[in-house]
């Protein structure tokens, strides 16, 4: 495809046009730093509107945006001839884009959602998935399509960290009431990929079990109530509101624990002993854990060891 490198008054690109641009990320530092030790090494692919009014990024947003915090007025760019094919200028922005870095999960969906609509969903399977570092299959497809469909503010926390990947799939999949009281409720927490997704299987069987919605679940007055403590910092939040959670999805298993947590306390074992029930209270074994760093500090465990045998709260912790 022919281009025409030249210096263009930087006023004249309009940034609010994203018909090709694939970048979500907003902080430029690091390139700042790099084209003002080095100038702008890859000019940016613009092409021209009909109108002529302006130049479209097809490539190098991030870098236009670096070059206009610098205070650049003017910038070199390659600009794409007029009568281009528009299919064939968004393939120079993916191939740009995947020749320095890599996407994250809303950009390959942005991506895809743009080459379904040039190519058929067969061909961006097999061809275009696997560029993305996707597996080339029907399952990712509607997974990235899922994504792409999700509002602006959910898609913005995943690219930020805020919302797990896998959760944000998830979320995809729920009426929007219940979507957006879950990022309601992600954005005012601090949780890891897992704990999320604890909390969304946990609000999930509850609002099933209850013939209730996800948004009940999540709004209610117990759970609302630990997010307003302002002594409690988000991610003391969202360990409270996990387990909560976890007592109303199984109150039982719950209850088991809280028993054995307290028995377990009463036989004072010694330090670097820990004893752990078997997984769900479900038969199974205890498993009995000790840590030592010498010959003499394991035999005087295992003494004292011998006298918790016949402690009667052990017996009483096997026995339940």
């Amino acid at each position: 495809m022919e281009y025409l490198l030249k210096t263009v008054p930087i006023q004249s690109i309009n940034l609010e046009d994203k018909t090709f641009v694939t970048a979500t990320g907003a902080n430029t530092d690091l390139l700042q730093r790099s084209i003002e030790k080095a100038g702008l090494l890859n000019p940016p692919y613009l092409s021209c509107v009909r109108s002529g009014d302006y130049y479209r990024i097809v490539c190098g947003y991030l870098r236009i945006k670096a070059c206009i915090a610098l205070g650049w007025r003017e910038i070199p760019v390659r600009i794409i001839a007029p009568d281009s094919d528009e299919k064939e200028i968004f393939l120079i922005s993916l191939y740009d884009n995947l020749s320095h870095r890599a996407f994250n999960a809303i950009e390959q969906a942005a991506i895809t959602i743009r080459l379904l609509k040039n190519y058929q969903p067969e061909q961006v399977i097999k061809e275009y998935l696997p560029l993305l570092g996707l597996p080339p299959t029907a399952k990712t497809l509607d997974t990235m399509c899922s994504l792409a469909a999700l509002e602006p503010e959910v898609q913005n926390a995943v690219v930020q960290g805020n919302l797990a990947e896998a959760v944000a799939i998830k979320l995809a999949h729920c009426n929007q009431e219940d979507r957006l009281s879950f990022f309601e409720l992600f954005s005012q927490i601090h949780l890891s990929a897992s704990k999320q997704e604890e909390i969304f299987a946990s609000c999930l069987d509850i609002a099933v079990r209850n013939g209730i919605s996800c948004k009940a679940v999540v709004r209610d007055e117990a759970i609302q109530e630990i997010v307003a403590l302002d002594k409690l910092t988000v991610s003391q939040k969202g360990d409270r509101i996990r387990a909560v959670l976890k007592k109303r999805r199984s109150p039982h298993l719950s209850q088991s624990e809280e028993k054995f947590l307290h028995l377990s306390k009463k036989l004072h074992l010694p330090e670097g002993v820990q004893l752990s029930p078997p997984p769900f209270f479900e038969g199974g074994s205890f498993r009995l854990q000790i840590e030592f760093d010498r010959v003499e500090n394991l035999q005087n465990k295992i003494e004292r060891l011998k006298d918790i045998t016949n402690n009667q709260t052990l017996k009483h912790i096997l026995d339940e």
